[in-house]
């Protein structure tokens, strides 16, 4: 059974949620209004297939806010449809830094196997 209470900090949101073997406290971060547009314009990159572009964008996403997991992703998607898979995995890699989510590093510890 899990019960989350959410309280407003500066530029991040706190969520405390308390489960019946571990509480934990996660942090929800909210990037800038900058990197928000800088990330949309990235986005439209890769719909539009203009990789380069994409990761031209994504980079400077990443050089802003380094903690915008979104970012790293689609930069790793990016690089996979450029057949680049060995930049796509670490991509993955260091977005799993942000996100901590024990599926992630299962699926990236069989990649490099």
């Amino acid at each position: 059974m899990r019960s989350c209470r959410k309280s407003r900090g500066r530029a991040d949101e706190y969520v405390t949620c308390a489960t019946l073997a571990h509480p934990q406290t996660q942090r929800v971060h909210r990037p800038t209004y900058e990197v928000q547009q800088l990330l949309g314009k990235a986005n439209m990159a890769y719909i539009t297939q203009d990789h380069e572009e994409a990761v031209k964008l994504l980079l400077e996403v990443i050089r802003h806010d380094p903690q915008v997991q979104a970012a790293w992703t689609t930069l790793a998607s990016v690089y996979q449809e450029m057949g680049e898979t060995d930049m796509s995995r670490q991509m993955r890699f260091c977005g799993a830094h942000i996100e901590e989510d024990a599926d992630t590093w299962i699926d990236l510890a069989e990649q490099f196997l």
